[in-house]
């Protein structure tokens, strides 16, 4: 059974399957619309490219090309189509069109035959392509597993779809789920449009990062009030304050969720109110985890249950009990006079002080201690008094040695908040 079939196996045709820009679409229109792209598809190619596009378009081009047994390859816009090359084997699906890709001038070669039914082509957090092979079995597996806990005794699904299509996230833990459950998918295009689709549809569950999530609260938190479930993930988690913003929504179960692209989306998940402080939740059943190092706190590995090969996730990570807990990147640790300093406990550190709203912490070259913290922060404080309650929260060989003060702070594509590598590895 592939993706399609797994999915679609026991659907209601009436019942609407999308909406986007005020138009539904039911279950039978969706299914059409994936017939009629599957005429279109040549049968003698094997592997189909799907860039970044219009969410519709790309649901429906993942779906006629799973439909026809094709090896999809999906693309983070971060990563440019021309890096891929795949023998000539290879068209490239975008909206209506169908473009030939030749493949004999590009540098990102993959025989056809290593593909999975699903691949994702991303530029990840390390910014160098890679291509991540993802298993029916695994997808499937995940996917039953959210059913399951979350779904299958709701008696309606209505999802808000603001992950972009191209991430693990919305494939696994939204799109997938959704549609075997036979629930609606709302299509949100914009951060902006978040607070309309919530008090316009009766959304069972919206999926968000963290950053954006904060920024919703700030601006207007009572927007939430009537959502029932809402997925946390993407990105390092300012846990008290998420858990306290949980506090205040009663009736909304906030679960947090970390997972990895390589190892097929979600690897941990829990109640933000009922797991360990600063957990990312209690590690599930499909995935085997180990810690590198000869301390408790170290690399985090990772495998799906049956499988041989560990994947590196790059995370600095440790267990406890059977909850895991996300320490930081290992990319992002400062190394100041031979100490392990980590942005993120540092940037919680800063986080509660009052007037502070927003801020990055990474590494910067240091003639003494060869590397040292810097910060960029968004704050209402002047100048005298933030370095006063900095020096109240943070020791010593934290205390940053290059403070910008910036209005805000970007968020890409992913609704995640960019973060600065250290310039040890720029």
């Amino acid at each position: 059974m592939n993706l399609y079939e797994f999915i679609f196996r026991n659907v209601c045709l009436e019942t609407v399957a999308i909406v986007t820009d005020d138009r539904e679409i039911t279950y039978k229109e969706l299914l059409t619309l994936i017939d009629e792209k599957c005429k279109i598809i040549p049968n003698n190619y094997e592997v189909f490219v799907l860039p970044v596009q219009n969410s519709l378009n790309m649901i429906v081009n993942l779906f006629a090309a799973l439909k026809k047994s094709k090896k999809v390859i999906i693309l983070n816009p971060n990563v440019d189509v021309s890096c891929i090359g795949l023998n000539n084997t290879s068209i490239i699906l975008n909206n209506d069109t169908v473009t030939l890709l030749e493949g004999e001038n590009l540098n990102f070669k993959r025989k056809s035959s290593d593909l999975c039914d699903l691949n994702i082509l991303t530029s990840g957090t390390t910014g160098n392509s890679k291509l991540c092979s993802l298993p029916t079995r695994n997808i499937a597996d995940r996917v039953t597993l959210l059913y399951e806990d979350f779904l299958k005794n709701q008696p309606r699904i209505i999802e808000g779809l603001i992950f972009p299509v191209f991430s693990i996230t919305a494939l696994t833990i939204q799109l997938f789920p959704t549609l075997l459950k036979g629930g609606t998918l709302i299509l949100i295009e914009k951060i902006e449009q978040i607070p309309i689709y919530l008090t316009k549809y009766k959304i069972s569950f919206l999926g968000l990062t963290p950053t954006v999530f904060k920024l919703l609260c700030d601006k207007n938190i009572a927007v939430f009030k009537n959502l029932d479930n809402l997925f946390l993930g993407g990105e390092m988690i300012d846990f008290p304050t998420i858990k306290a913003i949980a506090k205040k929504l009663k009736t909304t179960n906030i679960i947090l969720g970390y997972g990895l692209t390589e190892g097929a989306g979600v690897i941990s998940y829990g109640n933000i109110l009922e797991i360990p402080e600063n957990s990312v939740g209690k590690i599930i059943n499909l995935v085997d985890i180990r810690i590198i190092g000869n301390e408790e706190i170290g690399e985090l590995e990772i495998r799906n249950v049956g499988e041989k090969n560990w994947i590196s996730t790059g995370d600095i990570a440790y267990i406890k009990g059977d909850y895991l807990f996300i320490v930081d990147r290992k990319k992002s640790i400062i190394i100041s006079s031979g100490k392990n300093l980590y942005p993120n406990s540092i940037k919680n550190k800063i986080l509660t002080i009052e007037g502070v709203e927003d801020l990055i912490v990474y590494g910067i070259q240091d003639s003494i201690t060869g590397e040292a913290p810097a910060i960029d922060v968004v704050t209402t404080l002047e100048y005298d008094l933030f370095i006063m309650q900095l020096k109240r929260v943070l020791k010593r060989d934290e205390f940053p040695k290059r403070i910008n003060f910036v209005k805000s702070l970007k968020i890409n594509r992913s609704g995640k908040r960019e973060v600065k590598i250290n310039e040890k590895n720029n």
